[in-house]
């Protein structure tokens, strides 16, 4: 796979990157890079050598790169990869406590859908909120029974 890239100055970074990248690798798995400048002026690097173009075997002057172990180093990148902050580790705690809340509370929901499946699947009256009960067809408790299982579907199995 060749990888392009353009010969702007707001661009060499990314060569940076992509040299730094590959020269942490271990000689004895680092593959022979190339570099070379296309008809339009841009700038390739490859690991592959292209059939057309002449192109600079880089590999060697890679390996020296990225290798800064001081403890100036190590200080810079703590500071660009710091680990999280008291707020930052209280805020995820309060997400995730939040989450398992709400998860908690599903199912229970989902409990009591079931619930409700099971009790109205055999002989069945039902209560009106006055303590008054009333009976109600076949069709309906079975509408009622499809009601309940789609839901329980829905929002109770998901796959």
């Amino acid at each position: 796979m060749q990888r392009r890239v353009k010969a702007f100055g707001h661009l060499w970074p990314l060569a940076g990157v992509l040299i730094a990248a590959l020269g942490g690798v271990s000689p004895a798995l680092q593959a022979e890079i190339y570099q070379w400048r296309d008809a339009q002026g841009k700038l390739h690097f490859s690991d592959k050598k292209p059939e057309r173009e002449s192109a600079e075997e880089i590999s060697g002057q890679l390996a020296p790169l990225n290798l800064d172990e001081s403890a100036a180093e190590q200080s810079r990148l703590g500071q660009v990869f710091r680990g999280e902050t008291p707020e930052e580790r209280q805020w995820r705690q309060r997400q995730e406590s939040e989450a398992r809340a709400a998860e908690q509370e599903q199912a229970q929901r989902c409990d009591e859908m079931r619930r409700y499946l099971q009790a109205i699947s055999g002989p069945v009256y039902f209560e009106r909120e006055d303590g008054s009960t009333y009976d109600v067809s076949v069709q309906e408790q079975q509408r009622r029974m499809r009601a309940a299982a789609a839901q329980i579907a829905d929002e109770c199995d998901p796959d």
